[in-house]
């Protein structure tokens, strides 16, 4: 594979990372923005974890001296309801994945953004599926409750 290839492969998945880590970005403003904190901080972690493996596809461009084109490969889909904001961002997540595996012939440069997209995938599926086996409004007063986190000071022994 030529220099000017495997430039445009990382371009590829570099673009499709950037939409999607834009579009996490907006929805989890707006989780929390409508109260759903505990919605919103997986989305936070999410973005970082994106953000870690595009900066792998950056480094790698820049190991081989060239610069990289960091415009959003996909369309922007941004949804209007919790419900939308799932569904859209499972799409881009498993349109990201497609295009990653294409470009497996990177090696470790796709790996990272492989990991991170099949776990976002599957947190979204089973988001989705609470949403279904609870009803809508169920799930959105769970994501508006603080997490839950036992206290320190006190001992069960």
């Amino acid at each position: 594979m030529s220099r000017s290839e495997v430039m445009r492969a990382l371009e590829d998945v570099a673009g499709a990372l950037q939409a999607l880590h834009i579009q996490l970005r907006v929805h989890r403003n707006m989780l929390a923005h409508w109260g759903y904190a505990r919605l919103a901080l997986q989305y936070s972690k999410a973005q970082a974890d994106l953000g870690l493996a595009l900066d792998a596809v950056i480094g790698h461009a820049l190991s081989l001296e060239r610069q990289i084109d960091l415009t959003p490969a996909l369309k922007l889909n941004i949804g209007q309801t919790v419900e939308e904001i799932l569904v859209s961002d499972r799409a881009v997540a498993l349109a990201v994945s497609k295009l990653a595996f294409e470009q497996a012939h990177l090696g470790r440069v796709t790996e990272g953004s492989l990991s991170c997209l099949g776990y976002w995938s599957a947190f979204l599926d089973q988001q989705l599926e609470l949403v279904r086996q609870m009803g809508l409004s169920c799930y959105l007063a769970l994501m508006a409750q603080p997490e839950y986190r036992p206290n320190e000071s006190s001992s069960l022994a």
